[in-house]
């Protein structure tokens, strides 16, 4: 990736599994919003949301393999593998606030409220379950719920439990809805 100089990058300077497509909705749904972001990686996806929100907040273990972006590092191998090269993406956006963790630990002890919760990071049904329900009481009435990569079945049915299918918006592998639209299974 050509680095860029003289200003902050945008989200398409950024390397990541975040379609260009993907990526201006969520600009769009971003816009003037406060936002929570669970799974970050490099950045891509919250340069785009900073881009138009008021706030974005993002949680992650920056723990990713860098050659295998699906695969986890686990805990007993030392060090962050993505933190310098998100900070480094990050540069220059005031509106982007971090922390790192794993969602399970950092979400119960948030005291703000988001407009938006964007759940990215580990794609297994139980985790997005928690999250789901992590996140329920600190998206307002009106928030939006938005998931990457809807098209993975295990990711998929823990989102069909809380929100009705008919009611999710859809962009290739982006999928979002009110949270009005959905329910409490928990």
């Amino acid at each position: 990736m050509k680095e860029v100089t003289g200003r902050m990058k945008e989200w398409k300077d950024v390397h990541g599994m975040f379609p260009p497509k993907e990526a201006r909705a969520l600009v769009k749904l971003a816009k003037d919003k406060n936002c929570l972001e669970i799974g970050s990686y490099k950045g891509r996806s919250t340069i785009a949301m900073a881009s138009t929100a008021k706030h974005v907040f993002t949680i992650d273990t920056f723990r990713a393999d860098t050659t295998r972006p699906s695969y986890q590092i686990p805990d007993n191998v030392s060090g962050h593998t993505t933190l310098d090269i998100f900070n480094r993406n990050i540069k220059g956006y005031d509106n982007i606030e971090y922390m790192i963790g794993l969602s399970e630990e950092i979400l119960p002890t948030l005291d703000k409220m988001f407009d938006l919760v964007f759940i990215d990071g580990c794609h297994d049904k139980e985790q997005v379950e928690i999250e789901i329900k992590l996140s329920w009481d600190l998206i307002k009435d009106d928030g939006i719920f938005i998931f990457h990569d809807i098209n993975l079945g295990r990711l998929r049915q823990a989102v069909v439990a809380v929100f009705d299918e008919s009611k999710l918006t859809k962009i290739h592998t982006l999928a979002w809805a009110h949270k009005r639209d959905g329910k409490k299974i928990w």
